[in-house]
């Protein structure tokens, strides 16, 4: 057996494909969430703030700020 995970994005081409795999007798298993585009760039802005290394200014300041628990070099 083979899996295969496909994105459809238009719908008619999605309807095209369920005709194809009805006659091909195959087993449709759906997993799709659908998100808004602007749900997408709101995550996606999220990401790119925190993933830059920029959103904190001195981290070296910060981590001892925040590990106050234990003595850091």
């Amino acid at each position: 057996m083979t899996t295969v995970t496909l994105q459809v994005e238009d719908n008619k081409d999605y309807e095209l494909l369920l005709q194809l795999i009805a006659s091909l007798k195959l087993k449709v298993i759906t997993t799709s969430k659908k998100s808004s585009l602007q749900e997408r760039q709101k995550l996606l802005s999220i990401i790119k703030k925190g993933g830059s290394g920029k959103s904190i200014a001195d981290p070296v300041k910060w981590q001892k700020e925040i590990r106050k628990d234990r003595k850091l070099r």
